[in-house]
């Protein structure tokens, strides 16, 4: 059976997709002729740009700037989204953040602050946005977690709890959704050739990093994109409640 990504007619919202992971799903999406709800936190430009090239494939792409920590956001960016390019069809729960600090150095502020970005947020998407999926009878949830999640990282007490806690959601939904026709699945990014932020990445070295991998090379963020892509086709309609680890070989689970 030859698989071929077809999502026209679809409409897909990627959170976090001025760069990186986001940016690559926005993209392989819209080539697969899905129009596509772009997602940025505050950089509208950076969102503009992975817009334009989008409609380079003959979709509509539209930028939505909403901080997904913040429900009362969402709720206007879906209301948004939903009055331009019609009900979301394939959501990809993409925005995570992901400082480093000491059990000592998280404040409560920190600690909230992480939760709500990498966790609270599929919750407010899932609020709000199932119900119509539920009236359509389909749709597909991806939530985009991390190695830390199921491996434990020292620094990053709140970003490990959130990431775990992000896949025992996904569990959740799958069950509560399987009658619908809607599938939910998390996927699992390791070791990535990413943007990352120099306040918490002051000497990482790609070099170095890919070394660890057993397949001795950084991700592509089109590899992501690619895992999703299937996870919302048709094909994949028999898989839900899983997390899909796409890492070299880093961690085998």
């Amino acid at each position: 059976m030859h698989i071929s990504f077809d999502f026209i007619g679809s409409t897909v919202l990627v959170t976090g997709a001025g760069r990186n992971i986001g940016r690559a799903c926005a993209l392989e999406f819209a080539k697969a002729g899905a129009n596509v709800a772009i997602n940025v936190h505050r950089n509208q430009q950076e969102g503009g740009l992975v817009a334009e090239e989008a409609r380079t494939y003959a979709v509509q792409a539209n930028v939505y700037v909403a901080d997904v920590s913040d429900f009362n956001e969402v709720t206007n960016m879906v209301n948004a989204i939903k009055k331009d390019l019609g009900p979301i069809d394939i959501y990809i729960s993409n925005v995570g953040v992901r400082p480093r600090q000491s059990l000592e150095e998280i404040t409560i502020g920190d600690w909230r602050r992480v939760l709500d970005t990498n966790l609270s947020a599929s919750f407010f998407l899932a609020k709000l946005l199932i119900p119509d999926m539920k009236r359509e009878g389909r749709g597909r949830i991806i939530h985009v977690s991390g190695l830390d999640g199921f491996i434990g990282q020292t620094h990053r007490a709140h970003n490990v709890a959130a990431k775990a806690g992000l896949h025992g959601f996904t569990k959740a939904l799958a069950l509560e959704l399987a009658g619908y026709g809607i599938t939910v699945n998390t996927v699992v990014p390791g070791k990535m050739n990413t943007m990352r932020p120099k306040e918490h990445y002051p000497n990482w070295d790609p070099a170095k990093s890919a070394a660890v991998v057993p397949l001795r090379r950084l991700g592509d963020p089109r590899e992501i994109a690619w895992a999703c892509m299937f996870l919302a086709s048709h094909e994949a309609g028999y898989i839900t409640g899983q997390a899909i680890h796409i890492n070299g070989g880093l961690g085998m689970f």
